[in-house]
Parts: C-alpha cells; sequence; structure tokens
C-alpha cells in the first residue's frame, strides 16, 4: 500500500498561482485569496451554465512520481508552454486542501467528501479554448490507497481510459535519495539560486536500502495500475542531458503544438555524488554485489 506523503508541494506557474515553500499566509494574503476564490467560483459557474465560452476537449493527463525526480522542473515547464495548466501535487491527503490555489474556488468541503467529484469538477473542467492540455502531478505516497479518500482519488485516475500518464523517474536512485536528503537539511526543495548546500552528509545504509527497494516497487506498481493508458516514461538523467528534447517529447505525447520553453527551475551545481556524501565508500562496498552497486559510479 502507499503511504503518507513523505514531500509538500511546490507549486505551478502561468495564470496559475505560483508559489513555493513560503510561510503560513498572512492575513492580507488569506482575504486576496477569499476574494479570488469567489471569482473563480464565479467564473466555473459561468462555465457550467454557458455563460462564458470554455471546452473539454483537451488532453488530461497526470504526472506520477516520487520526490526528486524533476517533477517541478517538468510541471513549472509545461505551465510555460501557454496552452497547457499544470497543477502542482494537489491530492496529498483529505486534509491538506490546496488553499494556496485560488482557482480551486471554495471547493474544500467537495475536496474532503467527494476527491473523484473535485477532480472531474474543478480539475478537468471547461478552460478557455486556448487550453490544449490539463493535468497535475501526483506522487506515489500521496492520497494513501489504504485510506477510503485515497483509494477514491486513484480509482478516479484509473477509471479515465483516456488519461494520458507521464511516469517520471530517476535511474540513480543514489543520487535522488542525498538530494532528498540535502534538501529536507536546507529547508529549500526548489532551487531558484546557485547558493550552496551542506556536503558530506552520512547516508545510513539500511534506509538507503529501504529506500531504493521501495522506489523500485513503486515503479512497477505505478506501471501495471496504468498499464491501460497512453503511458510515457520520462527519466530525469535524460531531461537533464536534453531538455529541449525531452520537453519536446512531452509536448508531443500531450498533443501541444511544439515550442520552444525555457527550464523552469534552476539546477543545483553538479557535485560528485562521492564528495557529497561522508560514507562513500562504505556504502559502494557494501552495495557493490547488489543491483544497486551501478549507482556507485565515482
Amino acid at each position: 500500500m502507499v503511504g503518507r506523503p513523505l514531500t509538500v508541494d511546490h507549486g505551478h506557474a502561468d495564470y496559475l498561482t505560483t508559489f513555493s515553500m513560503q510561510p503560513k499566509a498572512t492575513p492580507k494574503t488569506k482575504a486576496v485569496r477569499a476574494v479570488k476564490r469567489t471569482f473563480y467560483d464565479l467564473r466555473h459557474a459561468a462555465y457550467v451554465g454557458g455563460l462564458a465560452p470554455g471546452h473539454t476537449d483537451y488532453a488530461r493527463f497526470v504526472i506520477v512520481a516520487s520526490a526528486r525526480t524533476g517533477s517541478t522542473l517538468v510541471t513549472r515547464s509545461l505551465n510555460q508552454h501557454g496552452a497547457a495548466v499544470t497543477y502542482g501535487e494537489i491530492m496529498r491527503h483529505p486534509d491538506l486542501f490546496p488553499a494556496r490555489f485560488p482557482e480551486l474556488g471554495n471547493s474544500a468541503g467537495l475536496f474532503r467528501n467527494d476527491p473523484a467529484r473535485f477532480l472531474e469538477e474543478r480539475i478537468y473542467r471547461k478552460y478557455p479554448d486556448s487550453v490544449a492540455a490539463v493535468g497535475f502531478k501526483i506522487f506515489y505516497s500521496h492520497a494513501p490507497r489504504d485510506t477510503v479518500w485515497g483509494q477514491a482519488v486513484w480509482d478516479y485516475l484509473v477509471g479515465q481510459p483516456a488519461l494520458r500518464v507521464i511516469h517520471l523517474r530517476r535511474r540513480n536512485l543514489l543520487a535522488a535519495q542525498i538530494s532528498r536528503k540535502k534538501a529536507a537539511a536546507a529547508d529549500e526543495w526548489i532551487k531558484y539560486s546557485d547558493a550552496s548546500q551542506a556536503t558530506g552528509v552520512t547516508l545510513d545504509y539500511e534506509e538507503t536500502r529501504a529506500r531504493f527497494e521501495q522506489a523500485r516497487a513503486w515503479e512497477r506498481e505505478y506501471n501495471a495500475l496504468f498499464a491501460g493508458h497512453p503511458l510515457m516514461d520520462l527519466v530525469y538523467e535524460d531531461v537533464a542531458a536534453n531538455y529541449a528534447g525531452e520537453m519536446q517529447r512531452v509536448q508531443s505525447f500531450l498533443s501541444l503544438p511544439p515550442r520552444d520553453v525555457p527550464p523552469a527551475t534552476k539546477k543545483r551545481p553538479p557535485q560528485p555524488l562521492s564528495e557529497q556524501i561522508a560514507n562513500y565508500d562504505d556504502l559502494k562496498a557494501r552495495f557493490a554485489d547488489t543491483p544497486w552497486g551501478e549507482f556507485f559510479t565515482d
């Protein structure tokens, strides 16, 4: 079963509300969002009532991933395309309504009580004719499938046969693990500057091995879950090496007109794993005769 969320959301751009890891909203910010939510509720009613032009004949998609796989880069880059609407990590838990997104309106009750209807009415709703693709990202650990609410989320997604699934993963799970540890230590989940992070992080062998095994198990599980859907395998290392080409491939998969979009997040300065991990040599020796030995390339 999928566990509880391991991380938090990082937002999206364009006419969607851009946000990152921020402190709690001030009273003024909350008031502004409340006004915006009311506006979006009125606009939603206009779409439903046929008073405003809109359509649902766009490509529905979802990005399925785990933390530290480049999901924020892909999400925000899609939102710079102009014809795509890509929400962030909105379906984490029934108690975590994504209030930072006023475009979802005053739908917290619907979100908690009927997540499938929330997705249908608030995410995959009518949009302006210029929108050609709509989706969001969800981590394996989000919407726990051992809960009624979480199962309803995944059942809805699986029950949409035309839903296009971008399965985003990372080949080198050791790099993902050290990235996760450093991001947590610095409380910095999106990189906008070249500021350095702590080096010499010590990784626990058993925790790291369990992470490797869990990640590969999740990849197999969700490939099987969406086997009947249009499915695209997207690998972080390929995006990092050929950003323009891989984003063109994503656009083609979503039937978007081809456009050049600049990277929406900034990569951390490259650094050998052996310099980032204090006990690198010890881990390399212990993982040498395992399926995970290939991650130790230094």
